[in-house]
């Protein structure tokens, strides 16, 4: 591969990494099928094990950010912290913050 700076700590983390930079996965499958996307953190088992291309995200638990994806040469997804997983599934957001419980989920 060609990345640089990139540190995995665990089973399967940055498992799929070619030119993606600056990258840190910690833990069982953090990172996985990144490829391209650079100056991202993911810590906790499949923290964003589908990022492939979104670059300047902070996932931080138990699958956070799983499956959070965009298309190659977009802006969406940049500098997202995420814990949990719940929200994983958004598209097209740009510099969010979310901790805690979907209100869905609440009682």
């Amino acid at each position: 591969t060609s990345g640089n700076g990139n540190a995995a700590f665990g089973a399967y983390a940055l498992a799929t990494n070619s030119t993606g930079s600056s990258n840190t996965g910690i833990g069982a499958g953090s990172l996985q099928l990144n490829t391209t996307a650079s100056n991202n953190t993911a810590v906790g088992y499949q923290a964003g094990y589908s990022m492939t291309v979104c670059s300047g995200n902070t996932a931080l638990g138990y699958q956070a950010l799983y499956t959070h994806n965009a298309g190659a040469g977009t802006e969406h997804g940049r500098g997202r912290v995420c814990a949990p997983a719940w929200i994983a599934g958004l598209t097209e957001k740009i510099d969010q913050i979310s901790i805690g419980i979907p209100p869905a989920v609440l009682p």
